[in-house]
């Protein structure tokens, strides 16, 4: 996300102490003073100029630790220029759920029963502030304390977002990419357009890669 000669980043945190390295103590680890944590996400604004860095929305985080905890590891998703939630472009973007076509946050809990979430994000044109608002429920990432996650694009229609999980019993590789979803399913509200829930992430694969990896 940009505004001029201002870019806007993101950046997670551990909010439960001591878990910047789990494994401290007991598998050597990085000593660190475990009784600092982390609020939540927080937004930066970035001076393309100068490159100085500053926290938006006063300093508050625009998702806190009691609705996502240790957010530690989060992926940016580019708005597309040339598509819009909308149309019909066959970029990557168009195969997202709809909520996140023009931009979003998808975010790993680093616990030891890991989960996958992904926010839209949108910045207020009146008073600046930037917000973001769930996009889905969250997801087993296969594994646990997943502490990477990238997107990637598949061919030239298609997005998938991958997630490495470190854990000391479940190591592994999982992959998510949207999926259309039921018509049928229950979960759809009566109030949403067919587009809306036209795609929802799901695992696609999971690879193990045994204690440790």
């Amino acid at each position: 996300m940009e505004s001029q000669n201002e870019y806007i980043g993101f950046v997670g945190c551990y909010t439960k102490a001591g878990q910047a390295d789990p494994f401290e103590g007991s598998h050597g680890g990085v000593p660190h003073d475990r009784s600092k944590i982390g609020t939540g996400v927080l937004a930066i604004a970035v001076n393309a100029s100068s490159g100085s860095l500053s926290f938006l929305n006063d300093g508050e985080p625009i998702i806190k630790a009691d609705e996502l905890p240790n957010p530690s590891y989060l992926c940016i998703l580019e708005r597309d220029s040339n598509s819009s939630a909308s149309n019909n472009s066959s970029s990557s973007s168009s195969s997202r759920p709809a909520a996140l076509r023009n931009g979003g946050l998808c975010i790993v809990s680093e616990l030891e029963k890991g989960t996958f979430h992904s926010y839209a994000v949108c910045r207020d044109k009146t008073t600046m502030k930037i917000t973001a608002k769930s996009a889905g429920t969250p997801l087993d990432t296969g594994g646990s304390y997943p502490c990477h996650i990238i997107s990637a694009d598949v061919g030239s229609d298609a997005e998938c977002i991958l997630v490495c999980n470190y854990g000391e019993e479940e190591g592994a590789l999982s992959a998510f990419a949207a999926t259309t979803a039921d018509p049928s399913s229950e979960s759809r509200s009566k109030d949403e357009d067919d587009d809306s829930q036209k795609y929802y992430y799901t695992r696609q694969i999971c690879i193990p890669f045994g204690p440790g990896s």
